[in-house]
């Protein structure tokens, strides 16, 4: 550039090789000239570097600890794991098998218990006035406790975030297989077997008996299908008032023999060879059992094939005969599915014509 009085001239002159300021390659030639890295992988690593050298000069000679994911370090892990990661530590711990003692340093450990030992914890020994689920906090409303599990778990549940979900294994990595496996062994918690283990062939029958009939007994509302209580009102309508002792299915109240349409759910609870079953519908008369497959439960994702098989074998073995119908087939063909049930409850014998008469 020269100046001559007012005016002013610029000369071009070549500009000089510029260099990626992580790898040190060179930049190539039309790059933005305000670019300092080649790549936005380079100028991620250089922003991590940066990041460790603060940590570094802010802990000094603290020894850290680095996750096993991904190299970050700090003094405690923890956050960073199930956040960042979305990765429960149990997981963590199983995966590189280590412990706690992995995501936290010494110090840091040794930090905490002296913050929070005995006294100096903010909830040593308060009995529950600190939890909103205590009926000794100060401000306690049961219905919004009631409100509060309610919602998280269906929170949890709809995005995966539960263990009882097959969505839940399958974002963490397992293959489909192992992510019903999983799935598995989480529904198996409460068992049987385990109880026998625990408790003896007895008392473990008795406890797991005990246990389903206050399950199901807290279950009174829904529960079931519209189509399948649609498909049962039919079914009724054709079989005779004589035949409809022991008759149960989820709106039929069979004290008032008339339809409920409260939500409550009254089908029947039977005890058969240590199991609790609760059949969609039950004619006792006939010792019919039809049980209603919905789209939504009964798909590839969400039905446990063993545990049916073995309720119907159960059912079988006590002596009821067993009929699946599937919603997609009922949607199809109603009136075909109603008289194939009706087919069903009566048997080579079919319903007289007397029968229809006093059915409708």
């Amino acid at each position: 550039m020269s100046q001559s009085g007012s005016s002013f001239s610029c000369t071009n002159t070549p500009s000089s090789t510029r260099y990626c300021q992580h790898c040190k390659v060179a930049l190539a030639s039309g790059v933005d000239s305000r670019s300092r890295y080649c790549s936005l992988w380079c100028q991620r690593q250089a922003q991590t570097d940066r990041a460790k050298a603060k940590r570094r000069a802010q802990y000094g000679d603290i020894p850290l600890v680095q996750c096993k994911l991904c190299g970050f370090e700090g003094k405690d892990l923890a956050s960073h794991i199930t956040q960042f990661h979305n990765t429960p530590l149990k997981e963590y711990y199983s995966w590189f098998q280590c412990d706690a003692k992995s995501i936290r340093t010494e110090s840091y450990r040794g930090r905490q218990s002296e913050l929070f030992a005995g006294e100096r914890n903010p909830g040593f020994q308060h009995g529950g006035r600190l939890s909103i689920f205590s009926e000794t906090n100060p401000v306690f409303d049961p219905d919004k406790k009631l409100s509060a599990i309610a919602k998280s778990s269906k929170s949890c549940k709809t995005n995966g975030n539960h263990s009882s979900t097959l969505t839940y294994w399958l974002k963490r990595g397992y293959d489909l297989d192992a992510a019903k496996e999983k799935l598995s062994d989480r529904q198996r918690t409460f068992s049987l077997k385990k109880c026998v283990e625990e408790l003896g062939e007895e008392k473990g029958i008795e406890r797991w008996q005990a246990r389903q009939t206050q399950w199901l007994s807290n279950c009174t509302h829904g529960n079931f299908s519209k189509a399948s209580q649609e498909l049962f009102w039919k079914v009724v309508e054709m079989v005779p008032a004589t035949d409809r002792t022991g008759l149960f299915f989820a709106q039929y109240d069979p004290k008032a023999k008339i339809r409920d349409a409260s939500g409550t759910n009254h089908e029947s609870v039977l005890k058969l060879d240590g199991a609790t079953i609760r059949p969609d519908f039950l004619l006792e008369s006939k010792k019919v059992v039809i049980e209603f497959d919905g789209d939504y439960w009964h798909s590839e994702f969400r039905v446990n094939p063993e545990r049916s098989q073995k309720r119907e074998e159960t059912l079988i073995s006590g002596g009821y005969r067993v009929l699946h119908i599937r919603e997609q087939d009922y949607r199809a063909d109603p009136d075909g599915v109603v008289n194939r049930c009706i087919d069903f409850i009566y048997g080579d014998k079919g319903l007289s014509e007397s029968d229809s008469t006093m059915a409708s």
